[in-house]
């Protein structure tokens, strides 16, 4: 286009259109850049999430309790009195992989969805050096978690 509207005998021609251009080039970017988001495997990781939760095929306690048997194969995670939650990230993935199948996360590591999931701001706490967060959930009994923001999963309260 730079050249285009250089050229001495087109140039004139094209910088009738050059805003047209502009505007084009601006709305393929923000294209773009809403379909990499919907793309990131975090983001449909959360969404599953939400799916799952909200149709009750697995659950979030409102805090954390030993599961009765009936919802043990639900259980997922529990809400802190702040919102946030926590979820047990091994039990969530496998509950994601279970809707969307093994490759649905693009075989991605849970290290690289944890990064993804901390770029888009959604972990709440994490241990140092890490993405998750080790939780003492009664005296003796000490739980790895993924400590994630109210707007990560935007379920009612």
């Amino acid at each position: 286009w730079w050249v285009l509207l250089r050229h001495p005998e087109l140039g004139g021609f094209a910088e009738q259109y050059a805003e047209q251009h502009r505007q084009g080039l601006a709305a393929v970017a923000a294209e773009m850049a809403l379909l990499t988001g919907e793309a990131l495997e975090a983001n449909r990781f959360l969404e599953t999430l939400v799916e799952l939760i909200t149709s009750g095929r697995c659950l979030l306690l409102s805090a954390y309790l030993n599961p009765t048997d009936l919802d043990r194969d639900r259980f997922i995670g529990w809400r802190s009195g702040d919102g946030s939650f926590y979820l047990l990230p091994e039990l969530a993935r496998l509950a994601v992989e279970r809707v969307l199948g093994t490759g649905g996360l693009n075989n991605l590591s849970n290290a690289t969805l944890y990064s993804q999931l901390a770029s888009l701001g959604l972990i709440q706490s994490s241990d140092t050096g890490r993405h998750t967060k080790n939780v003492r959930v009664d005296s003796a009994k000490v739980v790895r978690t993924l400590h994630l923001k109210p707007e990560a999963l935007r379920l009612e309260v």
